[in-house]
């Protein structure tokens, strides 16, 4: 049985616009190492699991970003630590 915690980082005010930082912790069960051996600073859980956050608060980005026109979403983020800033 896989396993996560969603570790949620924000300044206390949950009024919109609202900025919170989102981080998958406690990750285990997934047949990765769960972070970095004695000594190491690589964690391989940042890279051996493809960690898509969906926010539910549809719309795409109104300013142009040097990234590709499919990554242009912003209710999608990528990665273990993600941020998102609730516009309702």
């Amino acid at each position: 049985m896989a396993f996560l915690e969603i570790l949620q980082v924000h300044s206390g005010e949950l009024v919109a616009p609202s900025g919170i930082w989102f981080e998958a912790v406690n990750v285990a069960g997934f047949d990765v190492a769960g972070g970095p051996r004695p000594g190491e600073t690589y964690d391989p859980s940042f890279h051996e699991i493809t960690f898509v956050w969906e926010f539910g608060d549809p719309g795409i980005f109104s300013t142009p970003l040097n990234v590709p026109l499919s990554w242009n979403n912003r209710n999608v983020a990528y990665g273990k630590k993600a941020a998102h800033v609730f516009r309702d």
